[in-house]
């Protein structure tokens, strides 16, 4: 093999890779109604935060209240996490930490009205309950909640 064969066979082994990873992509797109997850390496590097850490933020407490307001009276972290990446394949990748550390914001700010009611130990997660309240209705829509305030 001669420099120049071997330019060519890697230009048809790179448009072959090209070609399987957009049939991939379809058939994800085709399965979950959404663009295929990144590769954890693609993710962006965060310094600081930034603006677009801050959107992503609220667009995941707007949901979280949206999920919450369909919980149970008494539900915890993992039901959250499982209902948030069944229905909102955006948030596919969000680690359960992120849920997790989102969900005790919400419950620090009372906004939906939530509580504590057992903190997670270990692998057993943290137990909420909505507060129902008549000066704190559960807020059912995402607009009755100030995410900004999280």
């Amino acid at each position: 093999m001669n420099e120049r064969q071997y330019f060519q066979a890697r230009k048809k082994a790179l448009a072959d890779y090209e070609d399987n990873v957009r049939s991939l992509d379809k058939t994800w797109i085709l399965m979950h109604g959404c663009q295929p997850p990144k590769q954890p390496n693609q993710k962006a590097k965060r310094q600081g935060g930034g603006e677009a850490d801050d959107r992503a933020g609220s667009q995941l407490s707007q949901v979280l209240v949206t999920i919450i307001a369909e919980m149970p009276s008494q539900f915890n972290t993992l039901d959250v996490d499982k209902v948030l990446k069944a229905e909102h394949c955006e948030f596919a990748n969000t680690s359960r930490s992120t849920v997790t550390h989102a969900l005790k914001r919400l419950a620090a700010i009372s906004m939906p009205p939530l509580a504590i009611i057992e903190p997670g130990k270990g692998k057993r997660p943290t137990r909420y309950s909505k507060q129902f309240t008549q000066d704190k209705p559960f807020a059912t829509q995402p607009a009755d909640v100030n995410v900004d305030d999280i």
